[in-house]
């Protein structure tokens, strides 16, 4: 599936800010029912987000995890990742990535090559190529 955003939004912590906004006139709760869905982990696992933001599900899913797991938090914003370091004070430790996921070799920076979860909230939006990302990760 092709799908197709423009630079400026994918870059733009302003309208990151206004579509999450946007979620909070739907009828559930969004950050509960994640958090429902996420799994129970007790190994120190390696989890990615992709096109993390400012880190909103970081924080809201760094409770579900023992200390000394990993997070990796990838986006092409580096004003969105810069406000995700500036708040990130908890454990697990957080590795940031600045760059695009549709990118050949994007991946190649991961602490490891070995991820035990991997998603995205509110990101695949933007891939230009679902199913390849989907593949390589």
């Amino acid at each position: 599936m092709k799908t197709k955003a423009s630079k400026n939004e994918v870059k733009s912590s302003s309208m990151l800010k206004a579509r999450l906004s946007s979620n909070k006139n739907s009828l559930k709760d969004f950050d509960e029912w994640c958090l429902q869905q996420f799994p129970e982990l007790s190994i120190s696992p390696t989890v990615l987000d992709l096109g993390c933001g400012n880190g909103k599900q970081l924080h809201l899913f760094s409770g579900k995890f023992p200390p000394n797991a990993c997070f990796v938090g990838m986006d092409l914003s580096s004003e969105s990742l810069g406000d995700l370091k500036s708040s990130y004070n908890s454990p697990p430790k957080l590795q940031l990535i600045e760059g695009s996921f549709d990118k050949e070799g994007s991946f190649e920076t991961l602490p490891t090559q070995e991820l035990d979860l991997a998603y995205a909230v509110y990101a695949l939006y933007y891939t230009e190529d679902l199913d390849s990302l989907i593949k390589r990760v």
